[in-house]
């Protein structure tokens, strides 16, 4: 990429960062946050639009664009915590790693991603890691699906993968019951706290356990380095045992079963 490339690239992921971290505050509401969004975002287009009437270079076009599209991201941030301006910068350096990473590095990245969000035990140290939690938990998703999209052969177990962080993500979001009580006008039910976190834990380690899987694939293969792979194994591993061990919903299923039994 050359240096007008890389505007676009840094440009694009840190407007989307600004709307995703947006949507992924705690008192995120459509009425809202979306009405502020749609109306920043003709304001946006509005000048854009100005600018390429007055400028006829496509170069000097893109840095004019690039550099507006910046200050609008930094206009947005002054009214962010100072936890959502640090997710904001760490959503849109994922974004430009989707650009410039291979999909077999962006699903090695979320299988560290992963690593804080299954993160249970001890106590301590998951109150301690809770900011890395917040701020990581989005770019796992980012990274499953900049993986997915640009996996060439399509690989089904990330496209599943896909999906399911995408459900877990935004529909089951433990923090935030928006996007459900939108869909509850057209009858779909919401399930009780309990039963979305555990769902919301549920669907996100099978997600990392296809992850998991690809890059398994990827490795017999030959497409991924032994090192690397090693490595993510040795994660899988700690992952899967923190989920397994302290979850709510594996030790319910185990009382369950003792209790038959």
């Amino acid at each position: 990429m050359d240096f007008y490339d890389i505007l676009r690239v840094i440009s694009c992921s840190m407007v989307s960062a600004s709307w995703l971290t947006i949507f992924y505050k705690r008192n995120f509401e459509f009425s809202l946050h979306l009405r502020g969004q749609v109306r920043s975002s003709f304001a946006l287009i509005f000048v854009l639009g100005l600018a390429c009437s007055y400028v006829a270079n496509f170069r000097m076009l893109t840095v004019v664009i690039a550099i507006g599209t910046l200050l609008y991201v930094w206009r947005e941030s002054q009214d962010l915590l100072l936890e959502e301006k640090v997710k904001c910068a760490v959503l849109g350096v994922s974004l430009v790693l989707v650009y410039v990473l291979q999909a077999e590095y962006l699903a090695c990245g979320a299988v560290l991603c992963a690593l804080s969000q299954l993160l249970r035990w001890p106590i301590s140290l998951k109150t301690k890691l809770r900011e890395f939690r917040i701020v990581l938990g989005p770019v796992y998703t980012v990274f499953i699906v900049g993986s997915s999209i640009q996996s060439d052969p399509t690989s089904r177990l990330l496209t599943l993968a896909m999906h399911l962080a995408l459900v877990a993500s935004i529909l089951l979001r433990p923090d935030n019951n928006e996007v459900l009580n939108v869909l509850n006008n057209f009858g779909l039910p919401i399930p009780n706290p309990q039963c979305k976190k555990m769902a919301h834990g549920f669907f996100m380690f099978i997600s990392f356990l296809l992850c998991v899987m690809h890059i398994v694939d990827l490795s017999q293969a030959g497409a991924l380095d032994s090192r690397v792979f090693y490595m993510i194994v040795r994660i899988a591993i700690v992952n899967a045992c923190m989920y397994i061990f302290v979850a709510d919903l594996p030790r319910r299923v185990v009382r369950r079963l003792l209790t038959l039994y």
